[in-house]
């Protein structure tokens, strides 16, 4: 799989359904907040062998909203950032900006892209992949009606 930024992934894009996650994935291993039950989270569905986790949208009939990979075997731009360590990411990719440096964890965005790059002891565990918010609410708003 491929990391398309403000996209989605090269097989599941934002504004994607549950039923799209399903017929690619199969069921989930985890199922957290199911159908918004708490009226403010999204509902989060996790595949721990795809290294996959999918936010959906409790606002606008729960499509796609955000993607979480920590699989090694996803790739961007041509890498793959999961378990590179942190000179690696930033050769790789020269302009992040660190947002957070606390201890063991430290976060790299690219806001261009709205990606972010969660690492703990200097490795990369985790890329966080988001729509660019104002395209996302002008394409799927009508999706909450």
């Amino acid at each position: 799989m491929k990391i398309e930024p403000l996209e989605g992934l090269d097989v599941l894009k934002f504004g994607a359904t549950k039923e799209d996650a399903l017929e690619l994935f199969g069921k989930p291993d985890i199922v957290e907040n199911e159908g918004g039950k708490d009226g403010i989270r999204a509902e989060v569905w996790e595949y721990k062998a795809q290294g996959l986790r999918l936010d959906f949208d409790p606002d606008f009939n729960f499509i796609l909203e955000r993607i979480f990979v920590y699989s090694p075997d996803v790739s961007l731009d041509g890498f793959f950032p999961i378990g590179l360590t942190e000179q690696e990411l930033l050769t790789h990719y020269p302009n992040l900006e660190l947002e957070v440096k606390d201890g063991r964890f430290t976060d790299y965005v690219d806001n261009s892209k709205e990606l972010l790059f969660f690492l703990r002891d200097k490795v990369v565990k985790r890329v966080d992949i988001l729509p660019r918010i104002s395209d996302y609410l002008d394409k799927f708003s009508d999706a909450g009606n």
